[in-house]
């Protein structure tokens, strides 16, 4: 896939993108679960950053031998959306001078990602940067969360961009699969301190420090 020529939209992953949020999230997780039992190491609470709970906790559970089901999971841990609303998080480092330099030459900017979108609008406005997206797009507005293009293909069409005029950044192969099976160019970024694999991305970034679209 080749980089656009023109690039009208930039949709940006938001755990690990936007802000890092992944790893207040992964030791909350291990927190909560060692009260329960179940001692997840680093790498296995990382393990769960970018997927769907429902499909990667319980692989989990039973290589712990734990009877948990994901109900019971989830019930453990039910303060992880504070993370989003009221958690020290902050907009990744030079992000905001990014968006802002894209939206003044009238790039649309979007959120596209597996969070429920209650918590993206809640963590944006903690941060101050409400009003730094044309659309925000969370896994609960579509029917199938990443890898599924879903989330993608939505933030295309709230934008009214078509996918050859876009391009996406992501954290995780997860996302990186969603944002190319939606036909979207996509960025690996690996600014974030929890490193996931984004080889199979067109390009990597660093950081948004400098960097220009």
């Amino acid at each position: 896939m080749q980089r656009p020529e023109r690039i009208d939209a930039v949709i940006f992953d938001f755990d690990g993108v936007v802000s890092d949020t992944e790893l207040p999230k992964c030791r909350y997780v291990q927190r909560q679960l060692a009260d329960r039992g179940v001692c997840l190491s680093d790498d296995e609470a990382l393990s769960l950053c970018g997927g769907d709970d429902a499909e990667t906790v319980p692989v989990l559970l039973a290589r712990h031998g734990s009877s948990m089901t994901i109900e019971e999971y989830f019930a453990a841990i039910p303060d992880i959306d504070s993370v989003y609303s009221s958690g020290t998080i902050v907009p990744s480092p030079g992000l905001v001078d990014l968006i802002r330099s894209l939206r003044g030459r009238g790039v649309k900017t979007a959120i596209a990602s597996s969070t429920t979108t209650a918590c993206l609008l809640a963590a944006n406005e903690n941060m101050g940067i409400a009003d730094l997206f044309d659309a925000v797009v969370g896994g609960d507005m579509v029917g199938r969360i990443k890898p599924a293009p879903d989330v993608y293909e939505r933030a295309l069409a709230l934008t009214g961009i078509a996918a050859e005029h876009a391009v996406a950044v992501e954290d995780s192969p997860f996302g990186i699969e969603a944002a190319q099976t939606a036909g979207i160019y996509t960025f690996g970024y690996r600014g974030n301190p929890v490193k996931l694999d984004v080889s199979a991305a067109n390009e990597l970034i660093d950081s948004f420090v400098g960097f220009e679209l």
